[in-house]
Parts: structure tokens; C-alpha cells; sequence
């Protein structure tokens, strides 16, 4: 009995891999949407009983059989200079923008909006590890006087992400952004006066000046 038990967990944990790569493979030759359970399951060799028996959608496949890129591991360096530390990871967030598995977190944004499920798997999976990455170059930050302590650093990391998630979503491509401007502009704004000068106001010049209509 105890050896048909193995077999068969065997065989599943075949059956999944054997799931998860047909579904990464699809996904680098079109979007989700255009993938089907019945696609994934003649790919991969099995029923699509098989499939359903763990995943409830498609976009579960997906996000499983994307795990694996979008859950390694962030780099989050402590050089002691939070434009440095913050282009790297932005950097590496553009470079998985522009990979198959990075493009389909457009394709999971939308699932999230119909989904609350998978909304908060997606978000545990995906969006939790980068804003606690984040968050620890932040903390780092404000101890150093780098950026203003009193601007709530979820607020920054909203700006941060901002425009990726929106090209994303809107088909622009990715890799043409410059991580070193987006951050030298977010620091602009919420750097502390001793951040704000030297290289970094030279990139982006002196502050505007605030515009006061003067009442007759």
C-alpha cells in the first residue's frame, strides 16, 4: 500500500511539472489570454481533470508556472546611498519587465480585478517581497537623512513602481525607461535638503518655483 502511495505522488508531482512547463512555454509564444486549459493540457500530456484538480483557472497555472522567475531573489544592496541601492532594484525590475514571465504581471493585474483570490495570492507572491524590499531601503534612508522621515514610504513606493505598472499595463515597452532618472526624480521630490543637492539637482536642475497668482 505505502508503495502505490509513492507511485502515486509520483506520478502527480509529474503530472504538475509536466503542467507548469507546458504553461511557461506557451506563455513565452502568447498571452494568457489567448491560452487555454485544454492548450496546457494537450501540451503537457494530461486531462484537463488532471489540471483542475489543482489549479481552479488558468491564470493560477500561470502564475505558478511564473513563480519561479518572479519570486527570486530581489537584490536589496546596502552600499550607504539610496539612489544606488534603489537603481539596482529598479533595474532588476526592468529587466524582468521585459522577460516573458515579467510581462504577464500586466495580464495578473487584470486577473486581480475579478478575482479577490487571486488578488491576494498574486499580491502575497508577487507584490509583498518588493514592497518589503523597498521598504528596508527606505528604513535605511531616513536613519541616514537621505529622504524625508515624515513621507510614508508605501507613498514612495507607489511613485516608484508607478510608472512601470503603467507601462506595463498600456503596452509601452519597459526596457525604454531609464532607472536612474526615474529614481533621481522620485528622490527630487522626497529627499531631504542634504539629498537634494549636488549630483542630484544637477541632473535634474533647480526646483521649480512655486507659482503664486497675486489677487487684484
Amino acid at each position: 500500500m505505502t508503495e502505490k502511495k509513492t507511485r502515486g505522488r509520483q506520478r502527480s508531482s509529474e503530472s504538475q511539472e509536466a503542467i507548469l512547463a507546458a504553461t511557461a512555454e506557451l506563455l513565452t509564444q502568447k498571452p494568457l489570454r489567448d491560452i487555454t486549459i485544454e492548450a496546457i493540457a494537450g501540451k503537457a500530456g494530461v486531462g484537463k481533470v488532471t489540471i483542475y484538480r489543482w489549479w481552479p483557472t488558468k491564470a493560477y497555472v500561470a502564475l505558478d508556472a511564473c513563480s519561479s522567475i518572479l519570486a527570486r531573489n530581489i537584490p536589496v544592496s546596502d552600499t550607504g546611498d539610496i539612489r544606488t541601492d534603489l537603481t539596482t532594484l529598479l533595474r532588476y525590475s526592468l529587466d524582468l519587465a521585459a522577460m516573458p514571465e515579467g510581462k504577464i504581471v500586466g495580464q495578473f493585474l487584470a486577473e486581480t480585478q475579478d478575482d479577490p483570490q487571486f488578488a491576494l495570492l498574486f499580491r502575497d507572491r508577487v507584490v509583498r517581497p518588493r514592497r518589503d524590499a523597498i521598504g528596508e531601503l527606505l528604513d535605511r534612508a531616513a536613519k541616514r537623512g537621505e529622504i524625508n522621515p515624515k513621507i510614508d514610504k508605501h507613498f514612495i513606493i507607489d511613485l516608484l513602481y508607478a510608472p512601470l505598472i503603467f507601462r506595463n499595463m498600456v503596452g509601452s515597452c519597459p526596457p525604454a525607461m531609464n532607472a536612474e532618472e526615474m529614481i533621481c526624480a522620485v528622490l527630487y521630490g522626497i529627499g531631504s535638503p542634504k539629498s537634494t543637492r549636488g549630483a542630484l539637482s544637477f541632473r535634474l536642475g533647480p526646483k521649480p518655483k512655486t507659482l503664486r497668482i497675486k489677487k487684484s
